[in-house]
């Protein structure tokens, strides 16, 4: 099983299930965990637990979670990097008989709790030191994060829970361990089942990743499939099987005729055919979210989503129209800060710089009072970071390489508190490495070279302990394979051709991986082609021209597949055109004329194809005339050649 670990928490019930048929022998455990788990969000819930479970005085409240957060932060006794196996052992000697075999007691420990990550990653190593299958390589240890994190989660809801797997599964950890190993035989085969089920749901999502037109777009997409994957309803489960195997058109279908049969729910099945379906049909999911706000208008998420495809198929003025409409309805502070990110989208799109400054700006203004009003609130928080980078976007296309830097900047310190207080969150390490990245990339434009060295390295060394925490998580992978191959562009630029061919290769053999994965997967197909240049171009410039012929023909092999695959793609068109290029500079290193003439030949119809298709593009003019000059120089040495 691959699923990155934030996919893992998105399909909780799926995988709770699983594992609480694995860890408690009982398959119906799975079912009353699974089916509270979605609703179920431990932030927000204190209240609620305070008045639930007695807690009184604040003072008692704020004791018991500094002892957890103590307990915690002793396993990390050299930092994020290393935890302590034996300080978790001891932590959980200290805690859980405290916590067993009371509910209300373990309730209250679980309510004053802000991150169940953290109790996650003492209980996961505890039992990795009693059973070998715990270890980061064993399929149990894929399970248990998500476990222990959903099963606190619902202890709120129904202490119920917390009998029926917490105690059983936590109390002394040995008796937990013997029930895996009592379980192993009866779960067996269902446990298989639901590990294909989640490697086909991986497949779905890494499908829509390469396929949608912004992160947003997929977002939606794979939030809405996870949510069917885990829905009690049959009928929706089968929806998200259709998507997982691989026939969304399916799954569209499937939902659309649901929404027909049912007009009590028709609104939801509409929205989610849309979200399905936006990745790869852009106007079917149109049709589909205009069929939900005709049923539900005061939903502003219907209206956001269409925004957001309106500005994907280039229609501004109905994205500006419908981003009116959702402005109309906005509840909260916080939907007005998304409506003006949103705005801000639009600027971008139209070219507007200015007026997307002043939206981000707008939207900043909300999200620091909003994080301000609740420093503990991790969302809030991250809603910050997030408009500080889109504000050092729009700085980067100006030219103002310190407020783009200043921006990064603030943006890397949010991200760096959120990944020091749960450094099990995988999504927060994430973040931290872009913010690296992107502060990588401003030393980088300002040509300080050791600065962006720097800052990809330490991108590079998140990224390098994501994936060796699931060596099968696609996206980590790919991940790992941008660091390295900016290292790459660093060495290169610095005249390291060695260490910059290293990570070229390095790169390479990610991208094969991922490609041979997933043949049909056209964003892992480019990035392999990416990497064939890059290693041809150090061959170039060392000399090797047959490395480097090689090299670029692999990805012009590549290439051609994906640009007859989908001709209307301009990226890949220019790409194509790039690489017969490529193959003609080596003809004309090789004093062969006429074969660089006939590459440069190849290339010429697809420069002037997408310079008239995008006339104020400048890049594609660039490349035009480019082409031109080397076929008109050659042109007239070939010619010379045939007067002598």
């Amino acid at each position: 099983m691959t699923l990155k670990w934030n996919c893992l928490e998105s399909v909780a019930a799926i995988a709770v299930g699983a594992a609480a048929c694995f860890l408690t022998g009982r398959p119906d455990t799975g079912i009353i965990v699974g089916s509270a788990v979605g609703g179920a969000k431990l932030a927000g819930l204190l209240g609620e637990a305070r008045q639930s479970h007695g807690i009184e005085s604040e003072a008692e409240l704020t004791r018991i979670r500094n002892d957890i957060l103590a307990e915690w932060e002793a396993c990390y006794p050299d930092g994020a990097d290393r935890f302590d196996l034996d300080s978790a052992d001891n932590a959980l000697a200290r805690l859980l008989p405290r916590a067993m075999p009371d509910t209300d007691t373990l309730g209250r420990l679980v309510a004053t709790f802000d991150y169940p990550g953290q109790v996650a990653d003492l209980v996961i190593a505890s039992l990795a030191r009693r059973d070998s299958r715990f270890e980061p390589d064993g399929i149990e240890r894929r399970f248990a994060r998500t476990v222990i994190i959903a099963a606190l989660d619902s202890a709120l809801v129904n202490p119920a829970y917390t009998q029926q797997l917490i105690v059983p599964m936590l109390r002394g950890l040995g008796e937990a361990v013997a029930r895996v190993e009592a379980g192993v035989g009866r779960v067996e085969s269902g446990q298989h089942n639901i590990i294909a089920k989640l490697d086909g749901l991986e497949a779905a999502i890494a499908r829509i990743q390469a396929a949608s037109p912004s992160p947003a777009i997929a977002e939606t997409a794979v939030q809405t499939l996870t949510t069917l994957a885990q829905s009690p309803d049959p009928a929706l489960r089968a929806v998200a099987d259709a998507d997982s195997a691989g026939d969304p058109d399916a799954a569209y279908a499937q939902l659309m005729a649901l929404g027909e049969a049912d007009v009590t729910t028709a609104a939801d099945r509409f929205r989610n055919a849309a979200a399905l379906a936006a990745p790869f049909n852009v106007t079917r999911a149109i049709a589909a979210y205009a069929r939900a706000t005709d049923l539900d208008p005061h939903d502003f998420w219907t209206w956001i989503n269409l925004v957001r495809l309106h500005v994907a198929e280039g229609s501004l003025p109905a994205a500006r129209a419908t981003l009116d409409r959702a402005a109309q309805i906005v509840g909260d502070e916080r939907e007005q800060s998304i409506v003006a990110n949103e705005r801000g989208d639009i600027a971008v799109a139209e070219g507007d710089l200015p007026a997307a400054r002043a939206a981000y700006a707008a939207s900043l203004a909300i999200a620091e009072r909003l994080a301000a009003r609740d420093p503990g609130n991790s969302a809030r928080q991250r809603d910050l970071s997030i408009s500080h980078n889109k504000l050092g976007d729009i700085a980067v296309a100006e030219g103002d390489l310190p407020a783009a830097r200043a921006a990064y900047a603030a943006s890397l310190a949010i991200a760096e508190r959120l990944a020091a207080r749960d450094p099990g969150n995988s999504e927060w390490q994430r973040d931290l490495s872009v913010s690296h990245d992107r502060l990588g990339n401003i030393a980088r434009a300002e040509g300080n070279l050791p600065a962006a060295r720097a800052a990809y390295v330490a991108s590079l060394a998140i990224r390098d302990r994501l994936a060796a925490r699931d060596p099968g998580n696609s996206e980590w992978q790919r991940d790992l394979s941008v660091s390295h191959n900016k290292l790459g562009d660093i060495a290169r630029a610095e005249g390291d051709l060695p260490a910059a061919r290293a990570a070229y290769a390095a790169d390479l053999a990610i991208a094969e991986r991922l490609a041979a994965r997933d043949p049909g997967n056209s964003e892992w197909q480019r990035d392999l082609s990416v990497s064939h240049e890059r290693l041809g171009d150090i061959a170039r410039a060392e000399g090797d021209l047959p490395a480097a012929r090689a090299a670029y023909a692999a990805g012009l092999a590549i290439r051609e597949s994906l640009a007859a695959r989908d001709p209307g793609n301009s990226k890949w068109q220019r790409d194509l055109s790039v690489s017969h290029e490529r193959l003609g500079d080596i003809a004309v290193a090789e004093g062969d004329l006429p074969a660089a003439f006939a590459c440069y030949r190849r290339s010429l119809p697809i420069a002037q194809a997408l310079a008239e298709k995008w006339p104020t593009n400048p890049g594609f003019a660039k490349d035009l005339a480019f082409t031109r000059q080397r076929l008109a120089t050659l042109e007239a040495e070939l010619r010379g050649r045939t007067t002598d």
